[in-house]
């Protein structure tokens, strides 16, 4: 039962950083940058380091995911944000400023990568049971 608190506790702080990194950085990335299109290069570095520590943790904690899944899964879904990103963009008719594109991205990306872990969480832990 240890394990669930402790589960609980670093999946609800990194929902936390994410968010908090989302709008932070869709804010004042201007402030840092100096070329164009490096605010969303250092959005997608920092959201997938984040990640694999976040994965890194989940794993040390309870040991029921792949280790190949945990190395794929943040790149495949780097994909598939930029994507889902894209998509909604033009659904909504935004110009697509700095700002939308980095919350856009993050938030779609924290999504994605719940609804993962959810999946493999749930057939690792059918696995376990049918072993």
């Amino acid at each position: 039962m240890a394990y669930k608190k402790r589960l609980a506790i670093t999946l609800s702080g990194y929902i936390a950083l994410m968010i908090a990194f989302a709008f932070y950085w869709g804010n004042y990335s201007l402030s840092f940058v100096h070329m164009k299109g490096d605010d969303f290069t250092y959005c997608v570095i920092f959201d997938i380091i984040i990640s694999y520590a976040f994965l890194a943790v989940s794993h040390s904690t309870i040991r029921r995911m792949n280790f190949i899944l945990i190395f794929f899964v943040p790149l495949f879904l780097m994909l598939l944000s930029l994507l889902v990103g894209f998509f909604v963009l033009m659904l909504f008719h935004l110009p697509g400023t700095p700002k939308q594109i980095n919350i856009i991205y993050t938030i779609t990306y924290l999504v994605l990568l719940l609804i993962a872990i959810t999946i493999i969480w749930g057939v690792q832990k059918k696995l376990a049971i049918a072993k």
